[in-house]
């Protein structure tokens, strides 16, 4: 049986209002690879996406354009998917950031595991005035609840709560 064609999940008023910010010259970095990767990737200079789940990855790597390069870095112990992560258990993950030879990115978004954790470790390789994307912001009561938490690296700049899964955009100050 042929596989079914990977597409990107988000509403399409989650997606133009990232597509709205892209740029051709842009570094883009993804922390959950998926049917986005496959979107966003066309649309900048270079893509930069960080994995989890091995099998995922192996599934996207065909798809892939020639502008994204893809880390694959697995939890240290097994997780229960929707479950928040246990801290440590997404360090490598986490920090695989630092390993992409860039030293500043113009846009992350962050759709994966330990997305807090990420968000934190985000501002540490995003230029000032960066876009920073945060799925599922609303959907999930311990992302929202942490806006304070982000707001000391980012301003808030908008978000889209209509849609199932929502968005919140930052921009890193």
């Amino acid at each position: 049986m042929k596989e079914k064609r990977i597409t990107c999940w988000m509403a399409p008023e989650e997606k133009e209002l990232i597509l709205d910010h892209l740029k051709e010259g842009h570094r883009m970095l993804e922390w959950g690879m998926g049917g986005s990767t496959l979107e966003f990737s066309g649309h900048v200079e270079h893509y930069h996406a960080i994995e989890h789940d091995p099998d995922w990855h192996r599934r996207l790597l065909p798809e892939l354009r020639d502008n994204t390069v893809t880390l694959l870095r697995e939890p240290a112990w097994p997780y229960t998917p929707f479950e928040a992560a246990e801290p440590g258990q997404f360090s490598d993950y986490i920090a695989a950031i630092h390993e992409f030879d860039v030293d500043h990115f113009d846009i992350i978004l962050v759709d994966g595991r330990a997305r807090l954790a990420c968000v934190m470790e985000a501002a540490k390789r995003m230029r000032r005035g960066g876009h920073l994307f945060f799925h599922d912001f609303w959907l999930r009561k311990r992302y929202y609840q942490s806006k304070d938490r982000i707001e000391e690296q980012f301003q808030f700049v908008t978000g889209i709560t209509s849609t199932p899964q929502t968005l919140a955009l930052f921009v890193k100050t």
